[in-house]
């Protein structure tokens, strides 16, 4: 099976040193493009739809993680970087491997060897990346939404709030939202500290609140940075904390 495949990094000599190694693996590697930053890795992925690419993580503009947040189409992916914060030691069984710089052609061909093993069996792929998600989100600042086919990196940064609506979480960030399979008393136990509880129904992100507005009746509402500057209720019990929280950042 040949791989239609494309290099994401925006060292231009790191690019040309894999096109290099991979020439030895012609059978089962055709390169079709090659992107020098995130935005432009987007546009490309979406445009060729390659098998297979890899993708460099540390980049000017999108890191590869938040590339992955913005394709509706995701191909396997080989992560590529010249540091070992990842939690290598993590992500070194799953199937959508990690490769550190420079290099080695052993090392590459047992990357590539574990693509072969786990492009033919779809069941095989989807549960090892789930496993490598799960890995990610417990070592990094990310949690994963599942859009479909696609599976979402949010990095805890952009969430602005999360609220319950029916029998479902809603993640919002600054312009879109995300269900979540996750209730809030879970995603209260996980979420770091710059994230509050302000009412039954709303964690929010302090980092994104614009401010806390006193209504009549003794009520208020935390005023997000969203697109929409939703208003989201304060409960009585949360309100001198949260008006404590923001005014300390």
């Amino acid at each position: 099976m040949q791989f239609k495949t494309m290099i994401i990094d925006d060292e231009n000599l790191a690019r040309k040193r894999l096109r290099l190694l991979l020439q030895s693996h012609a059978d089962a590697i055709e390169i079709v493009g090659e992107a020098a930053n995130g935005k432009d890795g987007v546009l490309a992925v979406h445009s060729l739809h390659p098998d297979l690419i890899f993708l460099d993580i540390q980049m000017p503009g999108l890191t590869g993680f938040e590339m992955l947040q913005q394709l509706e189409y995701v191909p396997l992916v080989i992560f590529t970087t010249a540091y070992d914060e990842y939690a290598l030691k993590a992500f070194e069984t799953n199937a959508i491997d990690y490769l550190m710089k420079p290099i080695s052609p052993s090392r590459l061909k047992k990357a590539l060897d574990k693509l072969h093993h786990i492009a033919g069996n779809r069941i095989a792929r989807d549960a090892e990346l789930q496993a490598f998600i799960k890995e990610m989100n417990r070592e990094n600042d990310y949690i994963s939404v599942k859009t479909g086919s696609c599976t979402n990196l949010i990095h805890h940064r952009d969430i602005y709030f999360v609220q319950s609506e029916d029998k479902y979480s809603v993640l919002h960030t600054r312009e879109r939202r995300y269900i979540l399979s996750e209730s809030l008393n879970e995603l209260e136990k996980t979420l770091p500290s710059q994230f509050r509880r302000i009412h039954r129904s709303v964690i929010i992100n302090i980092d994104h609140v614009s401010e806390i507005k006193n209504l009549s009746g003794s009520r208020c509402v935390a005023v997000m940075k969203d697109s929409k500057k939703t208003l989201l209720p304060v409960s009585r019990r949360m309100r001198k904390a949260v008006v404590t929280a923001g005014s300390t950042r």
